[in-house]
């Protein structure tokens, strides 16, 4: 487990077991594979995040995910005791979809609402796969440089096996894909 300080807040970054992760990576297929969808209707990013509700209902009560979501809801008790913040455990509900990000896909700058915290597990990736960029979401200060300046993003390669965690408020998207390499996720909300 690691905290990575970014901006005014910070990225909990974790390691799944390499079952975990080959169990969700044969579930994203199984259930990419039941949709047409494409994740926030862009060309090739097949996703089950919109589906049905039915296929929702389906995923995200898998005893695999289940289990996935127990594995999450320790590491964001974990994360907020680092933190020292408060928390109830009955308000940590998570949900997810699967994701396989295709050459020419892409990920507008966006945030995620109705939710405390959003992640990522990253269950397949192949070489030169865009990164997860987070902004900075402090206004831009006109002052002279500093040694305390930070970047206005911050890229966050990706690797199999990766689970990601940080407050939903903050803003990231991912580049256009150039290759057709594999880039399959597990993306949640809690």
């Amino acid at each position: 487990m690691k905290c990575h300080t970014l901006f005014p807040t910070v990225l909990y970054s974790d390691k799944v077991e390499e079952n975990l992760r080959l169990n969700l990576l044969s579930l994203c297929d199984k259930f990419i594979a039941k949709t047409d969808e494409n994740l926030l209707n862009i060309k090739n990013f097949n996703s089950t995040l919109h589906g049905d509700e039915e296929l929702r209902k389906e995923i995200n009560e898998h005893p695999i995910i289940v289990e996935t979501f127990e594995y999450i809801k320790d590491s964001i008790i974990q994360f907020l005791s680092m933190r020292q913040q408060p928390y109830n455990e009955e308000d940590l509900n998570p949900y997810g979809f699967f994701s396989d990000m295709k050459q020419h896909a892409y990920l507008r700058k966006h945030a995620h609402r109705d939710c405390r915290f959003s992640g990522i597990i990253y269950l397949e990736i192949g070489e030169d796969v865009p990164s997860l960029i987070f902004h900075d979401p402090r206004p831009v200060l006109h002052v002279e440089p500093s040694r305390y300046q930070t970047l206005p993003v911050v890229p966050i390669e990706p690797q199999e096996g990766m689970l990601l965690l940080w407050d939903h408020w903050l803003e990231h998207e991912v580049y256009q894909k150039t290759n057709n390499n594999p880039r399959k996720s597990f993306t949640f909300n809690i």
